[in-house]
């Protein structure tokens, strides 16, 4: 409801709901009432391959209307997003290396990859630069030049594409606040896209940054932003997200899909390709943190 933080959006062509009232009361509850939109839009748990430029396009323009210059007193959180480790509860970290060993456990006759004694191994890897990674995704003076204001609970269910025409309008601002934009694309590439686009996920960065077009952040400097956001990722999802999982229950979310669940939590070849990234991303975070 910040007029500030509508006028940016507008000047980049962002398209959120119009609010059309708000109530506050610090505590207790915060309702807004907006535009609805079901009757020209739609919600996807996999938006189509075909629609991700519009989906991308709608995430830099948002991005670059606050890149490295936040507004002051904007009244959301000193940082996005519910997955960084700094809002996650004490003693979480500890669970990753047998929770991702337990996974790959209980998957293994799913796929060989789940029988690699490296995959076994990569909570441990992942615990042991969390709190390195973690410190480098944290908005401070000496990063604000890649800071933005990131979503941060960028998924299906919390964005609308027009049912006639193109064009994305995002809604559900809870975890907005200061951040790396990288950390909303790994969340919409876990839990929203179809396989075609991950597969070829190295192009889908390519075209969001080139349209974030932003001088002070160059494509190297995003593209390693983007492999600590994977690690941080990958973190919270194994060590809180899939902790127990099986292939049952995943089999059980994909005959019964819930708009709200990534496709991480029902789709193995997604979460394969998460830890393969994983794994090819640890050796240079590793060394940065050493």
């Amino acid at each position: 409801t910040d007029q500030r933080i509508q006028q940016d959006l507008a000047e980049h062509g962002v398209r959120v709901p119009k609010v059309l009232g708000s109530e506050s009361h610090p505590g207790q509850r915060y309702a807004i009432l907006t535009e609805n939109l079901k009757s020209q839009w739609s919600t996807f748990c996999v938006h189509p391959a075909a629609r991700s430029p519009e989906v991308l396009r709608w995430l830099s323009s948002f991005h670059r209307a606050f890149q490295g210059r936040i507004p002051e007193k904007h009244g959301l959180w000193d940082f996005g997003t519910h997955v960084h480790l700094k809002r996650r509860p004490v003693g979480e970290l500890d669970l990753l290396p047998q929770s991702i060993s337990d996974f790959c456990d209980a998957f293994q006759g799913e796929d060989p990859f789940f029988q690699r004694p490296e995959s076994r191994l990569l909570g441990q890897r992942l615990r042991a630069v969390a709190s390195c990674v973690a410190e480098e995704l944290t908005p401070k003076p000496e990063n604000m030049q890649k800071i933005t204001m990131v979503h941060g609970d960028f998924k299906g269910a919390n964005y609308f594409l027009k049912n006639e025409g193109e064009g994305c309008c995002a809604f559900d601002f809870q975890w907005t606040g200061p951040g790396i934009g990288a950390t909303d694309l790994i969340y919409l590439f876990c839990g929203s896209v179809e396989d075609e686009i991950v597969e070829d996920y190295q192009t889908w960065l390519k075209v969001y940054h080139s349209h974030l077009n932003m001088d002070q952040y160059s494509l190297d400097e995003f593209l390693l932003d983007f492999k600590l956001a994977t690690l941080d990722y990958a973190r919270w999802v194994f060590a809180y997200r899939l902790a127990g999982d099986s292939p049952e229950k995943f089999r059980k979310r994909a005959k019964n899909v819930d708009v709200n669940l990534g496709i991480f939590r029902r789709h193995v070849p997604r979460i394969i390709w998460l830890l393969r990234l994983v794994e090819d991303f640890l050796p240079d975070v590793e060394a940065m943190c050493s």
